[in-house]
């Protein structure tokens, strides 16, 4: 999206504020994050899950279940499906596979 294109000062500097957080501090945020203990990182992912749901469920409740149900399938039920289906897994080796080379004396 083009600045010159929006309507006014106001928007163009709503977009460039964003455009700077998102592009430059939201990395070292990240960064900051993944060094601090696991449940910290849990504890904000499940209160940013929280936090979604509860800015979504006033603008549309059809939109909040569809955001619960794309949130559960996944976050559970795809590894657990992944999961069950390992146990069917076989090694196929096929022409995509490392060549080995065949040494004859």
């Amino acid at each position: 999206m083009l600045a010159s294109r929006l309507h006014d000062d106001l928007s163009v500097f709503a977009l460039i504020l964003f455009s700077i957080q998102l592009f430059a501090l939201f990395p070292v945020l990240r960064h900051r994050l993944q060094a601090s203990p696991v449940i910290i990182q849990t504890a904000l992912t499940l209160a940013l899950a929280c936090f979604s749901v509860v800015l979504t469920a006033p603008l549309s409740v059809a939109v909040t279940y569809i955001f619960l149900t794309a949130s559960v399938a996944v976050n559970f039920a795809a590894p657990a499906v992944l999961i069950w289906a390992q146990r069917y897994k076989n090694e196929i080796s096929g022409p995509w596979d490392a060549a080995t080379p065949k040494i004859s004396l």
